[in-house]
């Protein structure tokens, strides 16, 4: 038999995946929709905390699409011998 709070924890688990599920614009949408962000915060959630949760769901969308988004950073020579055949390999001035 599950506890009260068990379902609670459940029901917040449930409604933060909902929410990553939606995808960045739908959410900015709903986040903007007070209404329809309410019909989706599980009843023993406020209001307050349902949005907080809808707010940081947000930030951390923004922040993995951010990360995939940047370029890998430029690693240096692939091999010690690199800086020796690009001095034969770039053209002289």
């Amino acid at each position: 038999m599950l506890t009260l709070a068990e379902i609670e924890s459940t029901q917040q688990f449930d409604y933060e995946l909902r929410l990553e599920a939606m995808g960045e614009e739908a959410l900015r949408g709903l986040l903007a929709d007070a209404p329809a962000l309410r019909r989706l915060i599980p009843r023993h959630m406020s209001d307050a905390e349902g949005r907080r949760i809808a707010e940081a769901t947000l930030a951390e969308l923004v922040a993995r699409q951010a990360e995939v988004a940047e370029p890998p950073a430029p690693t240096g020579p692939h091999s010690a011998w690199d800086p020796f055949f690009a001095l034969f390999w770039t053209p002289f001035r």
